[in-house]
């Protein structure tokens, strides 16, 4: 059994793994599937799926699967490099992002996918350069954005938004390049986290996006700056803070992180009594610990 491509997971959102045999799997929520699919090029990997039927959810019923925003990028070819930052950056916050393949003459099959996820996105994200405002293609996708009545956010680098998007507020965008030619776009896209969690038809799915990622963080770095957005919100259910103490309990990026401490010290003792017989004892090893490191990080007189 051999990959062949990937696509969007009917169940979550994220990306799904298509396989040669015709079933696909979603690493996110454990979805298996059987799909049809024809190849409309002369690589196996570009495939379009022609049906996708669940055949087994392997995640148990208390298992928590995130509802994901689906987010679409539109910028030019010529920016790929800044796009591409900009995404692996938003997904490490929980959403799901597609960039739209642009100044490049597509196929009719091509143009009907972006169409189609075009469609299904709830958040349009116009990436403003000067190269996107020579490109037809970004303006189409503009043009059918609004149509569709997606929310709009413009990311401004140097360009204002003009024809479609002209009456949107902008959003500064100003990502520097590093040495080695790394793109640092960290503020820019916490800004746009930031507009986000201020929707209010957003709230619920880029919370859950939010923990999700707190779950898995990679780093403490990661675990800290994620924290903090989950320490805006208000409230969560029963299954949200299970699922955070989960990821407390087993994920020392977060437990170990000076950043996460106060999320995670403020979290435990406002939700203790969700804390599961099975996890009593290590959650309370956590806080000592966390406990004890005040102390110690105490100045002395």
């Amino acid at each position: 059994m051999e990959v062949v491509g990937e696509d969007e997971c009917p169940n979550c959102g994220k990306r799904r793994t298509l396989y040669d045999n015709k079933t696909a799997h979603c690493n996110n929520c454990g979805g298996d599937f059987d799909i049809g699919m024809k190849v409309i090029g002369e690589s196996p990997s570009e495939i379009i799926v022609v049906t996708g039927t669940t055949r087994k959810q392997k995640p148990s019923e208390d298992a928590f699967v995130a509802r994901t925003l689906r987010v679409f990028v539109s910028y030019s070819h010529e920016d790929g490099r800044l796009a591409s930052a900009l995404k692996s950056r938003l997904e490490r916050f929980g959403l799901n992002v597609f960039l739209a393949h642009v100044d490049i003459k597509p196929s009719l099959e091509w143009q009907e996918e972006i169409l189609r996820t075009l469609k299904r996105s709830d958040i349009f994200i116009p990436l403003l350069t000067e190269n996107f405002v020579l490109s037809e293609w970004t303006d189409q996708e503009t043009g059918i954005a609004v149509s569709e009545q997606k929310y709009i956010i413009p990311l401004s680098t140097n360009v204002i938004p003009y024809g479609f998007i002209a009456k949107y507020q902008k959003l500064d965008f100003k990502p520097i390049v590093m040495l080695g030619d790394w793109i640092d776009c960290d503020q820019g896209c916490k800004d746009i986290i930031n507009v986000i969690i201020s929707i209010e038809e957003f709230k619920e799915q880029i919370k859950e996006g939010l923990i999700s990622s707190f779950v898995k963080s990679g780093t403490f770095r990661e675990a800290g700056e994620i924290s903090d957005f989950l320490g805006g919100f208000d409230n969560f259910s029963a299954e949200q803070i299970r699922e955070i103490i989960r990821g407390i309990a087993t994920n020392r990026q977060i437990n170990d992180s000076d950043s996460a401490k106060p999320f995670v010290k403020k979290f435990l003792s406002n939700y203790n009594q969700y804390v599961d017989a099975s996890r009593k004892e290590r959650i309370k090893q956590i806080l000592e610990r966390l406990s004890l490191n005040e102390i110690h990080q105490k100045p002395t007189i």
